[in-house]
Parts: C-alpha cells; sequence; structure tokens
C-alpha cells in the first residue's frame, strides 16, 4: 500500500483570475439568491427571479461597458501603422 502525504503543497504556477472570470462566475448569483429568498419569503419563485435578474442584467452591463478590455502584451506592430508620414509621392504620366 502506498502512502500519500496529502499536506504538501503544491509548487506549480498558480493562475489567477481576471476581473472578467469573477463577472462571469457572479451573473448567476442574483438569480439564485432571488429564488432563495423569495421561497423563503413564501413569495413566487418566478417573482424572485425576476427581481434577481435586475442584478444579473446589471452586473452583465458592468462586464460589457463598465469594465475596459486589457491586454498583458501590446499588439505586435506589424508594419501597417496609420500614422505613416513618409508618403512616397506618385509620377505623373
Amino acid at each position: 500500500m502506498t502512502v500519500v502525504d496529502v499536506t504538501r503543497r503544491r509548487t506549480g504556477p498558480v493562475v489567477e483570475g481576471t476581473v472578467y472570470d469573477y463577472l462571469l462566475g457572479t451573473i448567476p448569483v442574483p438569480l439564485v439568491l432571488g429564488a432563495a429568498i423569495a421561497s423563503a419569503i413564501g413569495v413566487s419563485v418566478a417573482y424572485g427571479v425576476g427581481v434577481g435578474a435586475v442584478g444579473s442584467a446589471l452586473l452583465v452591463a458592468y462586464a460589457l461597458w463598465g469594465v475596459d478590455p486589457t491586454s498583458a502584451e501590446p499588439p505586435a506592430d506589424d508594419g501597417l501603422s496609420t500614422d505613416d508620414t513618409t508618403v512616397s509621392p506618385v509620377a505623373d504620366d
């Protein structure tokens, strides 16, 4: 029988979530809370989910328009810069 040491910690890289990961994870939370609270206080679950949908819609709106997308690396220079002022004139015939 092999004994495995479960107290040993992992030494690999830790992957951290971004704000987008956390936003995607929290979108269903208001729906579940609305359903749970509605059933706990004796209101229709459909009403609770509807109220929770407002919170989820606000999170989606914030994810779409409130958080600017960021990139870890700047875009690669492909040589097609739009601010190039060295334009050669075309010869007239």
